[in-house]
């Protein structure tokens, strides 16, 4: 499923990434944003070309912070582990969950994408929190407000993947584009339960949004900004390290370091 409010499908994700040979360990960006969290600084959007590891990323924060599931076997012997904030926050947080790509493949226009994502947040929601008197009918943002004070003000961290790709599809239109950023604007603009809500894509979403929609994120892409930019791709020394793992695991190289980092670019 793409929609989670606990990270047990999350983890799994992010668990068979770290079990790969050529795993890099990228939770240096779990530190950056323990910072923001306890600094207030709560909307995060990052963009980034294709096969940059954003979904690894967005995998990786929903593993580490999410309430549901022990993830400390994952991240006990990575660099994030020796942080201050690592037990504080480690599976303590409310998770929120979308991968945007998910599920949706055989939709055929727009209302029907955004149907599926709310019916089932909306399921996901029910399950976790049976009390609370959930109005369907209720716009995304209303139903999460209404869960948050029913639960004695819970708050949200939310992780939106792959925002972009109904973007892609045939039949989303511009006027489709308004709905669509409304709705994600309506779920976290100006919403007291959230706690801090990470989005990532190939898309620049302030260029893409209308207007004011979605103004209230930091947005840092390529080319705005260098801030967390070793956290995507690999860094020279990382491929360096990729490297040697390969002349470790294989007896007869097919390639350079030079190719390597070619591949890279």
């Amino acid at each position: 499923m793409g929609y989670y409010l606990n990270p047990e499908d999350v983890l799994e994700l992010y668990r068979g990434e770290t079990e790969k040979p050529y795993f890099v360990d990228k939770t240096g960006m779990l530190s950056e944003l323990i910072t923001l969290l306890e600094q207030g600084r709560n909307y995060i959007s990052v963009t980034r070309p294709r096969r940059f590891g954003k979904s690894v990323v967005a995998a990786m924060i929903g593993s580490f912070f999410g309430k549901g599931a022990d993830s400390s076997n994952v991240f006990a012997h990575l660099k994030i582990s020796g942080h201050d904030g690592y037990e504080k926050h480690m599976n303590q947080h409310n998770l929120i969950y979308i991968d945007f790509s998910r599920d949706v493949a055989d939709c055929t226009s727009y209302k029907q994408y955004i149907a599926i994502i709310k019916k089932r947040l909306t399921r996901d929601l029910k399950r976790a929190f049976p009390e609370a008197e959930i109005d369907e009918e209720d716009s995304m943002g209303a139903i999460l407000r209404t869960v948050s004070l029913e639960y004695g003000n819970e708050k949200f961290l939310l992780i939106f993947d792959e925002w972009d790709y109904v973007f892609h599809k045939d039949y989303f239109t511009e006027s489709d584009r308004g709905k669509y950023t409304a709705f994600l604007g309506d779920m976290t603009k100006g919403r007291a339960y959230v706690e801090m809500a990470y989005l990532t894509g190939v898309l620049p979403i302030k260029k893409y949004s209308a207007s004011d929609t979605m103004n209230h994120f930091a947005e840092y892409n390529m080319a705005n900004s260098d801030m967390y930019s070793t956290y995507f791709g690999f860094t020279d020394e990382e491929v360096d390290e990729l490297y040697q793992r390969y002349l470790k695991n294989c007896k007869h190289p097919s390639f350079t370091r030079e190719d390597l980092a070619r591949s890279n670019e």
